[in-house]
């Protein structure tokens, strides 16, 4: 169970430099032709036809019915709603980093990611009242440092 969630992280991540990197480089190639928003506009309508939608019609489609089916009628509104308002929110964070790509160097981008990465895993341990291991504290600190230690070479360069 946990090398398909490695797998993901890992995707999920070189996936977010990629698009940081490729991102940079379009507005440092066609300056005036795109701001953060038509870059952010074009980005999630090209991540969602060819991964989201692909992806999740492999891995969850089969599934899908019969887990809707499963829910409460009662709790199928505030199933809905919180879908809606995950999918809002997690939307706002990638304008939001695209905006701050368009703004700032690839360097400070990348140091601000490191710390909301540690901000975020902390507010999820906290909400949920879970633990930390050993291991999974080893690789928060390894994937901090690694994000703080490329910004750094990026500003010395």
């Amino acid at each position: 169970a946990e090398k398909p969630a490695f797998l993901a992280t890992l995707a999920s991540n070189a996936g977010f430099s990629a698009r940081a990197a490729d991102g940079k480089v379009l507005f440092r190639e066609h300056p005036g032709v795109l701001d953060g928003l038509d870059l952010f506009h074009h980005m999630s309508r090209l991540g969602l036809i060819l991964v989201i939608i692909p992806v999740m019609a492999a891995w969850d489609g089969p599934r899908l019915p019969a887990a809707l089916v499963a829910v409460p009628v009662a709790e199928r509104w505030l199933l809905a709603g919180l879908l809606l308002l995950n999918g809002a929110m997690y939307a706002t964070y990638n304008q939001m980093s695209v905006l701050v790509l368009a703004r700032h160097s690839l360097a400070a981008h990348a140091a601000l990611n490191a710390g909301r990465r540690v901000v975020v895993i902390a507010a999820a341990v906290a909400a949920t009242g879970g633990s930390i291991r050993p291991t999974n504290a080893a690789g928060i600190i390894l994937a901090s440092a690694g994000g703080f230690l490329f910004a750094l070479a990026k500003v010395r360069r």
